[in-house]
Parts: C-alpha cells; sequence; structure tokens
C-alpha cells in the first residue's frame, strides 16, 4: 500500500541457498543474529542456542511475543526461557559496529577513526564473548578504504597475531571432557608473566557450559584468577598481571558434559588510548 513493504523472506532465503549454498544470511536469515546494540559489545551471558525465533519466520512473531523476546533481549538462552519455548535455534550473535563515529566515510571524521585501544576492547567484548564481529570500514571517495582506517586495521591486526603468538600453558589438540562440578589442571611455563585467558568449546557438540572458575597457583597457594557464565566457541577473559606455576579451570555448571576443546594462556600488552604502533609488522 505504498507505507509498509511486505518481503517474501522465504523466496529471497531460498533464492540465496540455490543460488549462494555457503551465504551467511544475518539478521532477518537464519545464520547470524543481530547482538541487539551496534557499540561493539556482546552479552556477557551469549547463548547460540536460543529460543529468539527469526524474524524471516513467519511464527517469530507469535513464538517470540508468547516468551516476551526480541533481538535485544539480555535473556536468550537460559534454561528457564528454552524450557518454556517451542523450538530452539543454533542462531550465534553478530555484533555490529563501525570503525568511524557514522556508517559512511566523511573527511571531516578522519581524526575520529576508533584508537587501537578502543578496537582491541571491542575484539574482546565481541569475539571474545561467543560473537563473530562484523567491523564496518567504509570506503571513501575514492572508493578505496581510507589510508588512517586501514593502518588502524593493520595494528589491530597486528596487535591480536601477536598476543596469540605465545600460549604459555601446554598446548594439546585434545577435548577436555568435563561434567559438572569438575576441574582442568594445566602446567603454566616457567616464569611466565600472563593476562589472558581463552577458553573455547567444542561446538560441534553443542553449547553446554553455564558458569566456570578459573584459579591459578601462586606461590603454591591457589588464588580465584577469574569467572565467567557461557563459553561457546570463544571466550576472552582478562585480569591482572601474574606469574602462576599451574592453571585450575573448574565446570561450575553445565548443561551435559562439557567439551572444552582449547585453552590459552596468554600476555596482552596494555595499551594506552593513543597508541598507535606495534612491534610485529603484519604485511
Amino acid at each position: 500500500n505504498g507505507k509498509k513493504q511486505i518481503y517474501d523472506w522465504e523466496k529471497i532465503l531460498s533464492t540465496i541457498r540455490a543460488l549462494q549454498p555457503d551465504a551467511v544470511t544475518a539478521i532477518m536469515g537464519e545464520d547470524v543474529r543481530w547482538v541487539g546494540n551496534e557499540g561493539g559489545v556482546g552479552r556477557e551471558t551469549e547463548w547460540s542456542v536460543t529460543a529468539l525465533t527469526p524474524e524471516s519466520y513467519e511464527r517469530s512473531g507469535k513464538q517470540n511475543g508468547e516468551l516476551k523476546i526480541n533481538g535485544m533481549s539480555k535473556d536468550l538462552g537460559s534454561r528457564e526461557l528454552i524450557a518454556g519455548a517451542k523450538e530452539i535455534f543454533w542462531y550465534p550473535s553478530e555484533v555490529d559496529v563501525s570503525i568511524r563515529p557514522g556508517w559512511f566515510y566523511h573527511q571531516w571524521e578522519d581524526d575520529q577513526v576508533r584508537s587501537l585501544a578502543n578496537l582491541v576492547d571491542i575484539y574482546f567484548s565481541s569475539v571474545g564473548c561467543n560473537s563473530v564481529l562484523l567491523l564496518n570500514i567504509p570506503p571513501d571517495r575514492r572508493g578505496l578504504i581510507h589510508e588512517i582506517d586501514a593502518q588502524r586495521i593493520r595494528e589491530l591486526a597486528c596487535y591480536i597475531t601477536k598476543m596469540y603468538s605465545q600460549n604459555y600453558v601446554a598446548e594439546s589438540r585434545e577435548t577436555w571432557h568435563r561434567n559438572e562440578g569438575e576441574s582442568i589442571e594445566l602446567d603454566v611455563c616457567s616464569n611466565a608473566t600472563v593476562n589472558t585467558l581463552l577458553l573455547a568449546e567444542d561446538i560441534t557438540q553443542g553449547q553446554h557450559v553455564e558458569s566456570f572458575r578459573v584459579e591459578a597457583l601462586i606461590n603454591n597457594k591457589w588464588c580465584d584468577l577469574t569467572e565467567g557464565t557461557t563459553i561457546g566457541y570463544k571466550r576472552l577473559l582478562r585480569f591482572l598481571d601474574c606469574t602462576p606455576s599451574k592453571l585450575r579451570i573448574t565446570i561450575n555448571a553445565t548443561r551435559a558434559t562439557a567439551h572444552i576443546s582449547n585453552i590459552g594462556l596468554y600476555y596482552a600488552e596494555p595499551l594506552p588510548e593513543s597508541s598507535a604502533t606495534c612491534a610485529l609488522e603484519v604485511r
């Protein structure tokens, strides 16, 4: 009627699947969902297994309405919520944010490109919170990525590569299978100063961990290091610099057996807000 556009999502999505079967459909699609903000921040508790019905499904309005949820809801996957759901979906979160104040290029924003420190914070609060990151980098009037934006992305890639270059726990390709209340203990490289922990679940087996606790053995005494709720495909946690000899991860709560596929312990260099360089060159 000229006032409200009606889209045939079933036909649109079936066409995408036929012509580009590996394409990722977002927001109105069924592959990844909008996290609920455009600030680069994921939820502290982010479930890829969710009761949120994708909006492209005709039944979404009714089912989401009955559960009183939408894409911005704080809780999309708790036990209490999915217990009342008619369906659940594997529908991971995508965090979208722009490297500039807006989504398009403006010359007067050349001095407002996000700092490296801010982009690192966004990386931790998106990728590090079981989400994928969609970072908008707008082309300029030449149809190119502006030099300032390109340099900042090189710096971010450099920082992340350098952080992951040394894992201070014994490397292992095994998957740790743990039930509720059980722990994993790992030796830490001698005299290694660390401040960042990576945990990952084997998501081919689903997402199970609801909460966990991390302790470090420092001077022959177990000390609380950090804790969290969901893990999913990747969880990154930052803490104060320390030099432990062992690391212990305890699964406090899990839905059936937890399958931990990766544990990493790293040192991430602190960044002043004005930081714009990195010691490791990435080409």
